[in-house]
């Protein structure tokens, strides 16, 4: 072997010795932070680095979830989701009251990291995710459920039950916050709004505040 080509694999092996150890040593220091660690040793090593790092900040299964995004009703308990579909630590429910509930199906006990491999859980991010990206509905979200794969029905908080039926989450959802501009500006709070139906919103009309009941 030529002497420049032996220098040459001695310095890369020393580079990737450097690259991994200062990969476990920011892991360490990250602990469970999401993004993965950036190799600054060696970056013509390519990915090399960059999945060492990776593994070491995420865990085993690779996952480290994040907050949790989602709750599903688990048994006497709950198992939270991260907006990913990944189990979230879940302590107790205590300062989650604003975290949207999926319901209508069940999953069984996860560590967390685990991804939860549940058509309804990722229908029901989808949903959530949907609702948390249209002006004027972020925050309006209590309950997703997911009996009905074909016909997600939410309800939203104050009680409204909102039929999304399948696909154009998008659409719908803009078609909802007219509806309900719509109605607040007459003082009725809707029952039910079923938008399965293309291009228009079918409203029951619950109750209806009289003037003086308004907020100004």
């Amino acid at each position: 072997m030529r002497p420049r080509a032996t220098t040459f694999i001695l310095v890369a092996l020393v580079a990737l010795g450097l690259c991994v150890a200062e990969c476990d040593f920011l892991s360490a220091e990250l602990g469970r932070r999401l993004e993965p660690v950036r190799c600054r040793i060696a970056p013509a090593l390519g990915g090399l680095c960059y999945a060492a790092s990776l593994g070491l900040a995420r865990g085993g299964n690779g996952h480290v979830p994040g907050g949790v995004f989602a709750v599903v009703p688990s048994g006497p308990g709950a198992i939270g989701l991260d907006r990913d579909g990944y189990v979230a630590s879940l302590d107790s429910l205590e300062g989650l009251e604003d975290v949207p509930l999926l319901t209508g199906f069940t999953l069984g006990p996860r560590e967390p990291g685990a991804f939860a491999s549940s058509p309804e859980a990722f229908l029901g991010i989808t949903v959530i995710k949907a609702f948390e990206t249209t002006p004027g509905l972020t925050g309006m979200l209590e309950s997703v459920g997911l009996n009905d794969l074909e016909n997600p029905e939410v309800v939203l908080k104050g009680g409204t039950v909102v039929r999304l039926g399948t696909g154009n989450y998008v659409l719908k959802l803009e078609r909802l916050r007219e509806v309900l501009t719509q109605t607040a500006y007459i003082g009725m709070k809707p029952e039910l709004i079923d938008l399965r139906f293309r291009d228009q919103a079918v409203v029951r009309p619950g109750t209806i505040e009289s003037a003086n009941d308004r907020e100004v």
